[in-house]
């Protein structure tokens, strides 16, 4: 009965070894020193867990690096919200994150201009004094025949639309010295060349799973100066030839961020 009770526990400790062995958090990167990356937006960046495609990407390619990735993404947020937020504030000053990627409403830089200009300097400048590094996500323009396109200040159509949004958002950028990453100016760019794929869900405004991960495609390449064409990862409601055209046109800008290799 002993020998069996020994044999049991020496089975059950060598199993457990096993276990401990392969699956737990051991190299020393991801034990004492996970990246870091906050995203702060709404359900642009919420839709189809976005910031969850792009850890996959990464640890995908670095199987050893430990990513903790924590998202603000209430639905219809403006920036102003996230800097009345003590919350979000809080959470930006005490995170010692690496990474911040900040996302404005679809519309604010459009209906506010002004307002939109205020929240993003004094966001910026709070999260720059955090010591991470910035990215601005550009949004993009409403699809075709949106019924936001009867008024006068959306441009009329998607494109003016589009030129609107990269315009403000690469005024702030330069005038605080961050990176904006250009996701909607290459949806637009992807729209006018391959229109039989879908970016947008059925509202004309959210990203559909397609859209969300080229999006994904565009912030790797930005925050991790890293090429994505090379990204195997493909959820399973993408397509194999979708997903190496989107992979390819995540690459037409050139990014303007210092080399991070992260």
């Amino acid at each position: 009965m002993k020998k069996s009770v020994f044999i049991y526990l020496g089975i059950t400790f060598f199993i457990s070894f096993i276990i401990i062995f392969f699956f737990s958090d051991i190299s020393p990167n991801k034990k004492n020193n996970p990246l870091k990356i906050l995203f702060i937006g709404n359900s642009y960046t919420f839709n189809n867990e976005l910031p969850l495609l792009v850890k996959e990407m990464k640890i995908e390619k670095n199987w050893d690096l430990s990513i903790e990735i924590k998202a603000f993404t209430p639905g219809g947020a403006k920036l102003k919200d996230h800097l009345n937020s003590p919350f979000t504030l809080d959470t930006i000053r005490n995170g010692n994150w690496d990474i911040i990627v900040i996302q404005g409403h679809s519309l604010e830089p459009l209906m506010n201009p002004v307002g939109f200009n205020d929240a993003a300097t004094d966001l910026i400048k709070i999260t720059k004094e955090s010591g991470a590094v910035v990215f601005l996500f550009e949004t993009w323009s409403r699809a075709k025949g949106n019924s936001i396109y009867d008024e006068a200040w959306s441009g009329r159509n998607p494109e003016s639309m589009q030129k609107k949004l990269s315009i403000k958002y690469n005024e702030i950028a330069q005038n605080s010295n961050v990176t904006v990453i250009p996701i909607g100016s290459i949806w637009q760019k992807i729209m006018a060349e391959n229109k039989e794929i879908e970016l947008y869900s059925i509202d004309g405004s959210h990203p559909s799973q397609i859209g969300s991960y080229l999006t994904a495609c565009i912030i790797y390449k930005y925050i991790f100066n890293d090429d994505p064409k090379k990204i195997n990862y493909i959820p399973s409601e993408v397509k194999e030839s979708e997903a190496k055209i989107l992979r390819q046109y995540a690459t037409i800008f050139e990014s303007t961020t210092a080399k991070n290799d992260l």
